[in-house]
């Protein structure tokens, strides 16, 4: 009794200094773990827990009690279930989210059967920020899409909390609907990630895999399937000791150029590449940065296999890279500029105080070849096909 006693007292007291917490100390909460409130029925702790709680954020109740009274706890603060568990000791773990006002979405299908959907994509977004309109992605009858990191990039990269995705990878499914209670139910949970398969709801995760390492001294990356990107591998090789007029370098950056990903993804046959490069067993790579035998920062291009640990490097196609440069942005500089100079003064013998007409002036190589028309005193025009390039060049 005496135990009992002073148990009822001592919990009592935990009670208020919560109480007294979460409605004094905390504002906007993103996130709350709390054990057994529904259990215990401390509704009050509950509705403080919720007021602390920034809207669309979660709270990970741990209940003892396998009937719980939820429904009504769901009603009465304003919270939608997000998942539910049960272990084996018996012990059901809820996770529940703070509604967020209602708003109603801007559906953009996405197929990987073409890119139509791209520039819609990007200007909903742009409006969605200024307007905070919710965009949702949605997807289905596809086996297979990068629509995971899509979000991820989207997210991180723009910054867009208002964009979320519904990836439905079950043949048995309605045709996605607004309107179809099957997809309400679902998207009132506001969750940013919902993948339907096998007839239940649930989620993909990058997850990093433990791989074991081994030390090489030179491999390359390609594809093992020409066409099909999910063969890409590091290859070991031995590396060409040709070194005629040409110096071992140290790649420390190798750029993906849109004709390796052109190549990659089998949209470009390797045959439209010039000599004998289509018969090799590696297309892809062909500018870099890194350092060379005797340390020097250097950017070049080869005419394959770049996308390596190392290069033979013809000396007529090596460049020093200017103290105020990065290796990272001189990666990005050799066949932009090469390709440019070629173009306009070796071939096209442009002079200065001449005209320049560059068409896709937005683009690696319309912007490079401004650059070094400008710098040679033409007059240049140039063109986009939208006004936001336009006024991206213009600053």
């Amino acid at each position: 009794r005496f135990y009992k006693k002073h148990f009822i007292k001592n919990y009592r007291k935990i009670l208020e200094i919560l109480e007294h917490f979460t409605t004094n100390c905390l504002y906007d909460v993103h996130f709350v773990i709390a054990a057994d409130v529904l259990s215990n029925k401390s509704y009050v702790i509950l509705k403080n827990l919720v007021a602390a709680l920034k809207p669309g954020c979660f709270i990970l109740l741990e209940e003892n009690t396998v009937h719980l009274n939820l429904k009504t706890a769901l009603e009465e603060n304003d919270l939608s279930l997000a998942g539910k568990q049960t272990d084996p000791v018996g012990k059901t773990y809820l996770l529940l989210k703070k509604r967020e006002k209602k708003r109603e979405p801007v559906v953009i299908q996405i197929t990987d059967k073409n890119l139509s959907w791209l520039e819609d994509v990007k200007t909903t977004l742009k409006k969605s920020n200024s307007k905070n309109q919710e965009v949702l992605f949605v997807s289905q009858d596809e086996e297979t899409l990068g629509l995971v990191g899509l979000m991820s990039c989207i997210r991180r990269e723009a910054g867009n909390a208002n964009a979320r995705y519904v990836f439905i990878q079950d043949k048995n499914a309605p045709k996605f609907d607004l309107s179809e209670k099957f997809y309400t139910e679902q998207l009132n949970k506001g969750l940013t990630a919902n993948v339907l398969k096998g007839g239940q709801w649930g989620s993909y995760r990058h997850v990093p895999l433990d791989v074991s390492y081994l030390k090489v001294h030179h491999v390359y990356a390609n594809t093992l399937k020409r066409g099909d990107l999910s063969t890409l591998k590091w290859i070991k090789s031995p590396l060409n000791q040709n070194f005629l007029n040409k110096k071992l370098c140290y790649i420390y950056y190798a750029a993906i150029n849109v004709r390796d990903i052109m190549l990659a993804s089998g949209k470009l046959p390797p045959d439209v590449l010039p000599r004998n490069v289509a018969t090799k067993e590696c297309v892809l790579g062909f500018e870099f940065s890194g350092r060379d035998v005797d340390g020097r920062r250097v950017m070049g291009m080869v005419k394959a296999k770049g996308l390596a640990t190392t290069v033979v490097a013809d000396l007529d196609f090596l460049w020093d890279v200017p103290e105020k440069w990065t290796l990272e942005e001189a990666a990005t500089i050799p066949f932009a500029y090469a390709t440019s100079y070629y173009a306009l003064f070796i071939r096209g013998q442009l002079k200065a105080g001449e005209s320049v007409l560059i068409h896709a002036g937005n683009c690696g190589v319309g912007e490079a070849a401004i650059a070094i028309a400008l710098r040679a005193g033409c007059l240049v025009f140039t063109t986009v096909d939208t006004p936001e390039k336009k006024e991206y060049l213009k600053k």
